[in-house]
């Protein structure tokens, strides 16, 4: 028994490390190419609430999270350049974009992961300057992503087996306040929902997880990312904490109506699966689209008075 939980351990911790590793390095090497084009593009196309949607969906799908997009969006508002109110859709889109992680984690490559973390790495040999180093690092960002989520997948069958022996997992693996608080805590501490979403396609793959253990970490996962805003607003001016408390009760909102709603939610994926006769590992994926989707559709026309609600909670700015 020692032996397996140490087994379990030893992949499973190698796996995250790896993983979480490639997934910051991505971050930080996509935020070093796009850092100068980042603000320009918020400042250029925030004049409107779609506009503010288009730009945090696609900086956020091209950095790979919404971290980066939101903080530069604080540093924005809490230097006078741009106003809270062009934030909100920033926050939408930024949400929706960060989707696309799921379904390129989803995929896993059995040979290809290997020959793109060697080319990366030729690549910062040989090359130490210039676009051409970035992207030596970018593939070797993706090389590690992927060697993390196979490395996390060799623990999952041992750890599947000892699950389905504990009593005590069948007792509550149909429960979801405890996944869905465990999904919050993690990602607040990693800060880190690509992770998470990583962890649970693996063990949606495994069975190990049922779908509306899904859901609710997929839910969870979205209300931890908010913890990075607020640090980011602490000891800043007030524009910059309405913009914080904007994308946490956001957040908050989805994760409240898609617990109370989720019998409805599982309904609608299976639908969605079902009708275009997609494989059902995409169900992860697929629930982190939906739920970020419905949220910015519902949000997009109640902006104005969502603005004013934030107002009130916040106080105006004093001049």
């Amino acid at each position: 028994m020692i032996k397996i939980a140490l087994l379990i351990a030893i992949y499973f911790g190698a796996g995250i490390f790896i993983l979480n590793m490639g997934i910051q390095n991505l971050s930080k090497t996509l935020l070093k190419i796009g850092e100068k084009h980042i603000k320009p593009v918020l400042l250029k196309y925030t004049k409107n609430t779609v506009t503010s949607f288009f730009s945090g969906f696609s900086l956020s799908i091209l950095l790979q999270g919404s971290t980066p997009v939101m903080l530069c969006t604080i540093s924005l508002i809490n230097s006078g350049m741009m106003s809270f109110y062009s934030s909100l859709g920033i926050i939408y889109g930024a949400n929706l974009g960060t989707t696309f992680s799921a379904i390129l984690l989803t995929c896993n490559p059995q040979y290809l992961k290997y020959i793109v973390l060697a080319a990366g790495l030729l690549m910062k040999c040989f090359i130490r300057k210039g676009n051409l180093a970035y992207i030596g690092d970018v593939l070797i960002s993706i090389g590690l992503i992927f060697i993390g989520i196979s490395v996390l997948n060799l623990s999952m069958p041992i750890f599947r087996a000892q699950l389905m022996q504990s009593n005590r997992f069948a007792r509550y693996g149909e429960h979801v306040s405890r996944p869905f608080s465990l999904s919050v805590f993690v990602t607040a501490v990693t800060h880190s929902s690509a992770a998470v979403t990583a962890l649970t396609i693996l063990l949606f793959k495994e069975g190990i997880v049922g779908k509306a253990a899904v859901i609710a970490i997929i839910l969870g996962s979205n209300l931890g990312t908010c913890i990075t805003a607020q640090i980011a607003s602490y000891n800043t001016g007030r524009e910059a904490v309405k913009m914080a408390w904007a994308h946490t009760l956001y957040n908050l909102a989805g994760s409240i109506v898609g617990l109370l709603l989720l019998t409805q939610l599982n309904n609608l994926l299976d639908w969605l699966i079902n009708r275009f006769n997609w494989s059902s590992d995409l169900f992860p994926a697929l629930c982190h689209i939906i739920i970020n989707l419905i949220s910015a559709i519902v949000f997009i026309p109640l902006t104005r008075p969502y603005y004013l609600l934030i107002n009130k909670m916040v106080g105006e700015k004093k001049v």
